[in-house]
């Protein structure tokens, strides 16, 4: 009989430990990707055609209508960044997919009944039977995804997540903002290695950079003497020197966060104006076939699945001859690049 495998920090949805060959694979993950085929096909459905709702039905004016769509994307995405701490630090991530599905179907509910009831919309049909059906799918994509539970690997929670981490070295950092730091830097706190040796946990070396972020790992001396190292020191008030080294990468990435705020713009008017747009231009493949505005936003991703390619095995080779760098160009220089086309591309739907 074949030794069972299992898989470390993952559990069934009993809490006993996975089995690699009982648990997760890609039968799995079929149920996950049709769960979120479903949910895309809601949400998608839903961005591109608020618009035409809010202007043609609720009688927004375009520029109202717009602002209504990206505070519903930007509120959206906000959620997902706490949704992830709570799933990392206290319920894990299968219930709060399951939570956010069902939240995510009650909103589509209440706006199909807004969009049905007479007292509650200016008199236009059909857009009920629009949302009804994003809700139904909303619907679907939760209960695929529940029907997997006992085949999934679950991530258990462990009372810790990246970004309240991040957050942990800045706040530390700050409240050690009058210790001076240390001329070494093997002064500054870490847990010793050899003892932690059989536990799976990240190291990092010591930068010299972003240097006032390392007052988040300096451990408080009492009449020169360094006080006895606690086994677990507050985290709000102590850093180990890796978590400092993660809080640094971040904010080094600051700049290009910021840059990419052009890229955010570029999408926002894709789901709003761009739809709009549509509505104004020629739309004609062939004399019986004409395009729907709110299919527009689907024109780049089919270009991407086309170029994407393109670049990687054309592309990619041809400026490797040039550069020496493995991957063409670097990463930097590709989002640069992406962010001069996004422009240009804005200056173009303008003109």
């Amino acid at each position: 009989m074949q030794e069972e495998e299992l898989v470390d920090g993952k559990v069934d949805w009993r809490g006993r430990t996975a089995v690699r060959h009982k648990h997760g694979g890609m039968k799995v993950s079929l149920l996950v990707l049709g769960a979120f085929a479903f949910e895309n096909m809601a949400t998608l459905s839903l961005a591109v055609n608020l618009v035409s709702y809010f202007i043609g039905v609720m009688h927004f004016d375009l520029a109202g209508a717009a602002n209504m769509v990206t505070n519903f994307a930007g509120v959206s995405y906000m959620l997902s960044i706490v949704v992830a701490v709570i799933a990392d630090t206290w319920i894990g991530r299968y219930k709060s997919v399951i939570i956010s599905g069902v939240i995510e179907c009650l909103g589509l509910v209440l706006l199909t009944i807004q969009a049905h009831h007479p007292n509650l919309k200016p008199a236009i049909k059909g857009w009920d039977w629009g949302f009804g059906v994003s809700a139904i799918a909303i619907a679907c994509a939760t209960i695929i995804f529940a029907f997997g539970l006992p085949l999934y690997r679950i991530h258990a929670a462990k009372r810790a997540n990246g970004i309240i981490e991040i957050l942990q070295v800045y706040i530390a950092a700050i409240r050690n903002i009058n210790l001076p730091l240390p001329v070494d830097s093997e002064e500054l706190y870490e847990i010793e290695q050899d003892k932690e040796a059989a536990m799976e946990i990240e190291f990092l070396p010591h930068r010299d950079t972003l240097r006032f972020l390392d007052k988040a790992a300096i451990e408080i001396k009492a009449n020169d003497v360094k006080l006895e190292k606690q086994e677990n020191p507050n985290p709000w008030k102590l850093c180990r020197v890796t978590q400092v080294e993660n809080g640094k990468i971040i904010l080094s990435m600051l700049p290009i966060f910021c840059c990419t705020i052009i890229m955010t713009l570029c999408l926002a008017q894709l789901q709003t104006f761009s739809v709009q747009q549509g509505f104004t231009m020629d739309r004609r493949i062939t004399k019986n076939f004409h395009i729907p505005p709110a299919s527009l936003p689907i024109l780049p991703v089919a270009f991407l699945i086309i170029i994407i390619p393109f670049y990687d095995q054309i592309c990619v080779p041809l400026l490797r001859k040039f550069t020496g760098i493995p991957t063409g160009i670097t990463h930097l220089q590709r989002i640069g690049v992406g962010l001069v086309l996004s422009s240009v591309s804005m200056a173009i739907a303008a003109i």
